[in-house]
C-alpha cells in the first residue's frame, strides 16, 4: 500500500509549478497582443490621402473609387485638410506630420498638365514616413475627367511602395525571381553568389527621382507669371471751380489697348517659401481718340496714356482653393492726356495738356466664388501726385495735385491656364490753383471712367 503524500510535499510542488505557469500566461499574453494590434498596424499602413485642388479635383472622385477598388482606405478630404492646415503647408516636412497625425501610409497630390492639345492628370505620391516623392504617374484625362481603371492600374502599384515603407504588407503582386546566374568563370570559387537584387518595393532614392512642381494653391489665385491683352473703354470727365462752361469737358466712351499682368519670380521654383508672394505688377493702356468740345463744336485729336508699375506683396487667407487673397504694392503711375489740333479749338479753350505722375500705396483682395473658376477683386490706390499742365490759358498756377485709382473686375477661368476679365475702374485727379492776374479758378476735377475687357495665359 502506498503511503501518502504529506502536506509539505504538497506545497513543495505547488512552488515549483507557479515559475512555469507564470511564464505560459505571460507568452499567451504576448501572443494575444500580437493579434490585436498587427491588424491595426496593416490598416493603418493601407491609410492613404488624397490632396487635388484646382482643376486637378475634377478627378478626385475618379482617384478615391480606384483607391477604394485597390483595397485602400482613404482619409476623409476634411480630416486631412485640417491635418494640413496645422501643419502648415505642403512641403514635405509638412506632409510628413499631417501623415502622421493621421496614420496615413501616402499622399496623393494632384495637378493637371497641358501637353500640346493633350490634358494630363499628373498624380504625385508623397510617402506618410516623411514626405519624400515616391513616383509619379500621368493620367490622360477626357473632357476634363480621369479613367478609374487607368488611375488604378498606374497609381495603384505606386501607393502599395508608400504602404511598405509605412510598416504594411508586402504587396501582392511579387517581384519577379533573378535569374539563376551563370557558372563561375575560371579562376573564381564556386561558392561567389551574384549581387542580390534591389527589392522593387523600396522608394527609390530621393537624388534620382525628378521631383515635380506642387500644384498652385488655390487653382489662378497664386500664379507664378500672368500677362492679360483686351479692350479698354474709357471717358474723360473734367470741371473747374467755381463752374466755368469754357472749362469742362465731358468726353464719350472710346476704345483702347490694355496690357497688364504680374510676375512672381521665387514662385518659379520656391512655391514652399515666403518669397514666392513677392513680385512685380504692370500695365499699359492706350487711347487713340476724336472727342466733341462742349461749346466749341469743334472736334479734336486727343491721345491719352496710363501706364504703371509696383512691388507687390500677395498673402491668402487659408489652405483652401477658394480662400480670398490679399495684394500689398506700392505703385507708381503715369497718365498724360493730349489735344493735337489745337488751331482749330474754339479761342476761349482753356482745357490743358495735363501729365499725372504719382505714387502711392496699393491695397486689393480676391474673393473666389465658391470655385477657383469664378472670382472677385477689387484695388484701390492713393496717388501723391505731381501734375503739369501745358496749353492753358495763363493766369492759373497750379498748386497742388493728389489722385485715386480703383477698379473692380470678375474673372472666369475656363481652364487654368486661361485668364478671361470684365473690369470697372475709375481713375480721379483732384488738382488745386493759386488765382492770380485776375482768374476765378481754384480748382480742377479730372477723372477717367471706364473699363476693360482682357483675355491671358497663367503660369502655376
Amino acid at each position: 500500500m502506498t503511503s501518502p503524500l504529506s502536506a509539505s510535499t504538497i506545497r513543495s510542488s505547488n512552488r515549483r509549478a507557479r515559475p512555469g505557469n507564470r511564464r505560459a500566461l505571460l507568452g499567451a499574453a504576448l501572443l494575444l497582443a500580437a493579434m490585436l494590434v498587427a491588424p491595426a498596424q496593416a490598416s493603418a499602413a493601407k491609410k492613404v490621402a488624397v490632396d487635388l485642388e484646382g482643376g486637378a479635383a475634377k478627378a478626385e472622385k475618379a482617384v478615391v473609387r480606384a483607391l477604394g477598388d485597390e483595397g485602400f482606405d482613404v482619409v476623409g478630404t476634411a480630416a486631412w485638410k485640417k491635418a494640413v492646415k496645422k501643419a502648415k503647408g505642403r512641403g514635405e516636412q509638412q506632409i510628413a506630420r499631417a501623415a502622421k497625425k493621421l496614420g496615413v501610409a501616402a499622399v496623393v497630390v494632384g495637378k493637371v498638365q497641358k501637353k500640346g492639345k493633350k490634358q494630363l492628370l499628373v498624380l504625385t505620391v508623397h510617402s506618410g514616413k516623411d514626405g519624400g516623392v515616391i513616383d509619379t504617374v500621368e493620367i490622360a484625362m477626357k473632357g476634363g475627367k480621369a479613367d478609374t481603371s487607368a488611375v488604378a492600374a498606374d497609381l495603384g502599384p505606386v501607393v502599395r511602395k508608400g504602404q511598405v515603407a509605412a510598416g504594411g504588407e508586402e504587396p501582392e503582386e511579387k517581384p519577379e525571381k533573378p535569374e539563376k546566374p551563370e557558372k563561375p568563370e575560371a579562376g573564381k570559387p564556386d561558392t561567389e553568389l551574384p549581387d542580390k537584387p534591389e527589392p522593387t518595393a523600396t522608394p527609390a532614392p530621393r537624388a534620382e527621382v525628378k521631383k515635380p512642381a506642387e500644384p498652385a494653391e488655390g487653382g489662378a489665385a497664386r500664379p507664378a507669371f500672368d500677362i492679360n491683352l483686351g479692350a479698354s473703354f474709357w471717358a474723360r470727365r473734367m470741371s473747374v471751380s467755381p463752374d466755368q462752361s469754357a472749362d469742362v469737358y465731358n468726353g464719350k466712351p472710346v476704345p483702347g489697348l490694355r496690357l497688364d499682368g504680374a510676375i512672381y519670380p521665387a514662385a518659379f521654383f520656391m512655391k514652399d517659401s515666403i518669397v514666392a508672394d513677392f513680385g512685380v505688377g504692370f500695365l499699359l493702356d492706350m487711347v487713340w481718340l476724336s472727342s466733341e468740345l462742349q461749346g466749341g463744336g469743334a472736334k479734336l485729336g486727343t491721345t491719352q496714356t496710363h501706364w504703371g508699375v509696383d512691388a507687390r506683396w500677395r498673402h491668402r487667407f487659408g489652405d483652401s482653393a477658394t480662400s480670398p487673397t490679399l495684394l500689398v504694392a506700392f505703385t507708381v503711375e503715369n497718365l498724360q492726356f493730349t489735344i493735337g489740333d489745337r488751331a482749330s479749338a474754339p479761342a476761349d479753350l482753356n482745357i490743358p495738356d495735363v501729365t499725372y505722375m504719382g505714387f502711392g500705396p496699393k491695397l486689393g483682395i480676391v474673393l473666389p466664388l465658391g470655385t477657383p473658376s469664378f472670382r472677385v477683386g477689387t484695388y484701390f490706390s492713393y496717388l501723391i501726385t505731381s501734375a503739369s499742365e501745358s496749353n492753358a490759358l495763363p493766369g492759373r498756377g497750379l498748386d497742388g495735385s493728389w489722385g485715386i485709382d480703383w477698379e473692380l473686375h470678375f474673372d472666369y477661368l475656363p481652364f487654368p491656364w486661361l485668364l478671361t476679365r470684365a473690369q470697372f475702374g475709375l481713375t480721379r485727379f483732384a488738382n488745386s490753383y493759386k488765382p492770380s492776374g485776375g482768374q476765378t479758378i481754384t480748382g480742377m476735377g479730372d477723372m477717367y471712367i471706364g473699363g476693360l475687357i482682357t483675355a491671358g495665359y497663367v503660369f502655376q
